[in-house]
């Protein structure tokens, strides 16, 4: 649905602008905006190209132009870009039409302006800036300027702004804006790219308004490509300029937000360049989700807190990664969560309010020193002083569920929810939520509803059989087990275990025992104790049980904390030493 304003209102606007100071000593740019205007509304937009430009405007001979020699077009179109730009910004920021001429392209856009359009508390989305560089190794450039730049929206009590998970999705993608507006259920979207120039960064962005594609504003900035903290600077800044004035409207004089004024970069000391570039490589390996991709996150974090030892988010990063590699086993957990732990004790001296290193030492409080108080105090905070961060909603809601908080828990993951409408990880904790309150046919449903999203989530479909066993449903379960292991070849060293359990909950207790000496031979008892545990619990081995709780503790096995809540533990519960266990995860 393209906007055609009345032509009397096109003349108009193009009136103004080619009588504005911005344009009052750029003749050459006056000629070529009238030339474009007026090619768009006689619908020759598909005649402008670089060649017609230089003969119709530039008087260029057919005969002789060569646009690879000669880029009068070029230039000249990126200065009428920049011209737009100041004169929207300034003279032009309440005229009711505005004129765009977007990269890539040389017909102009004619959008209705509308200054006024955002509500108290906008909802705002940033997509990955796109990488018009050339070169692919400059992709975790543009996503840690993203990433960066929702960073800092995320620091602003009365902006709400999307998480990053459900922004990428749109990553590479060419949707329409007001579509990508109504799945994220947001006001306005920035988006933007970034282009090298020589030794220079350039950024364009635009803020769009969802409900009809309308540019509020569109800005471009050109840094010297060594100093990144100056581009993120100046699109941060930006934002705050237009936030400030959105906000201006809708206050009395003088009376601008404290948290509009707050939107600037983390407070702390200045980060060295090849630092900054280290850390947002390990987020972009870190992200694959791959053992791989953690290895390479490992050692560019390494790179990052050598540098910068100082970097608070590298050490709680290195952390996270290094509690991944933990959980992958191609580490011993015990040494990986030690080292995590010391990661984050380092991030929290250096910046102790940090919502995003407060979220990783909380999270290794609960699960590696076993201090509940201590993580929920974490948590408390991380969501006070980062209320847009959905990693610290995310980790309140995983304590809230493992201590029985159940009404906190479902608050924040509906806030989770809200902030990051296109992931998944909210679902996966109201799962959670659901197994450890016993509601299993709702954490069926639930699970069901995930792998229909995503059927290639491995933990989701281990879950489903832990789930139906719960349920009474074993031939089901074998039939999940059996679907699971044609899925993931590598973990059929499972099934003999998984099919001891499943007997062992059916009551076959002499098959079970056979299939469980049998699993020993596949699964160590050390890799996997708890789930030894459940099957050593309805098989009555209660020295087998406490051995696997003693191990598990001192190894720091997140299951612990899951597995606390099983019924088939619940005949335990009244016995002392069950209680010294219990005591010993603070729960």
């Amino acid at each position: 649905m393209t906007f055609t304003p009345p032509e009397d209102q096109i003349d108009a606007e193009l009136a103004r602008v080619l009588d504005s100071r911005s344009f009052s000593r750029a003749a050459r740019q006056r000629t070529l905006l009238g030339y474009l205007v007026n090619a768009r509304r006689a619908g020759e937009g598909a005649r402008l190209k670089e060649s017609t430009i230089a003969l119709d405007v530039f008087g260029r001979d057919a005969a002789t132009y060569d646009s690879a020699v000669d880029g009068i077009v070029r230039v000249s179109v990126n200065r009428l870009r920049d011209l737009l730009d100041r004169y929207y910004e300034n003279e032009g920021s309440c005229d009711s039409l505005r004129f765009e001429i977007q990269r890539g392209g040389y017909v102009p856009i004619i959008r209705r302006a509308s200054p006024d359009s955002l509500p108290p508390t906008p909802r705002l989305a940033v997509l990955p800036l796109a990488n018009f560089t050339g070169k692919e190794e400059n992709e975790a450039l543009c996503d840690g300027l993203t990433d960066d730049l929702i960073d800092a929206l995320a620091q602003i009590d009365d902006v709400r702004v999307i998480a990053r998970t459900s922004s990428f999705k749109y990553k590479g993608q060419s949707l329409d804006i007001r579509q990508i507006a109504t799945d994220l259920s947001v006001d306005a979207i920035l988006e933007g790219s970034v282009q090298l120039i020589g030794d220079h960064i350039r950024l364009s962005a635009q803020m769009i308004l969802g409900v009809d594609g309308t540019h509020l504003w569109s800005h471009a900035f050109e840094v010297d490509a060594s100093d990144r903290d100056l581009l993120q600077r100046e699109l941060i800044a930006l934002m705050h300029r237009s936030l400030k004035a959105s906000t201006a409207k809708r206050k009395a004089p003088g009376s601008i937000a404290p948290s509009i004024e707050s939107l600037q970069p983390l407070e702390g000391p200045a980060i060295p360049e090849a630092a900054t570039v280290a850390f947002h490589r390990a987020l972009f390996a870190y992200r694959k989700d791959t053992i791989t991709g953690y290895l390479d996150a490992e050692r560019a974090l390494e790179q990052a807190v050598t540098l910068a030892p100082a970097f608070a988010r590298a050490h709680a990063m290195r952390a996270r990664v290094l509690w991944a590699i933990g959980n992958s086993g191609s580490r011993p957990l015990h040494d990986c969560a030690t080292a995590a732990l010391q990661s984050t004790t380092q991030a929290i001296k250096l910046a102790p309010r940090d919502p995003y290193v407060l979220s990783a030492h909380g999270y290794l409080e609960f699960f590696v020193n076993y201090n509940p108080s201590a993580a929920f105090a974490c948590s408390t905070l991380a969501i006070k002083t980062g209320p847009n961060v959905i990693e610290a909603h995310l980790f309140h809601a995983k304590i809230c569920t493992y201590t029985r908080r159940v009404a906190e828990a479902e608050a924040s993951l509906a806030t989770a929810r809200a902030l990051d409408p296109l992931s998944l990880d909210p679902l996966h904790g109201r799962i959670a939520l659901a197994i450890v309150g016993h509601e299993y046919p709702l954490a069926l449903d639930l699970l069901d509803q995930l792998l229909s999203i995503e059927p290639g989530s491995s933990i989701a479909c281990w879950n489903r059989g832990h789930v139906l066993r719960k349920l009474g449903r074993y031939d089901d379960c074998d039939r999940n087990l059996a679907d699971t292991i044609a899925r993931w070849p590598e973990s059929e060293k499972y099934t003999t275990l998984i099919r001891a359990l499943n007997r062992a909950s059916a009551g076959e207790l002499d098959e079970a025992r056979t299939l469980r000496g049998a699993a020993l031979t596949e699964v160590p008892w050390d890799e996997d104790p708890m789930v030894y545990a459940v099957v050593d619990a309805l098989l009555g081995e209660r020295g087998e049980v406490y051995r696997a709780w003693r191990h598990s503790i001192t190894r720091h096995d997140p299951y612990v904390y899951m597995s606390y809540y099983y019924e088939e533990f619940d005949a335990y519960r009244s016995e002392p030493e069950f209680q010294r266990v219990a005591a010993a995860l603070n729960l």
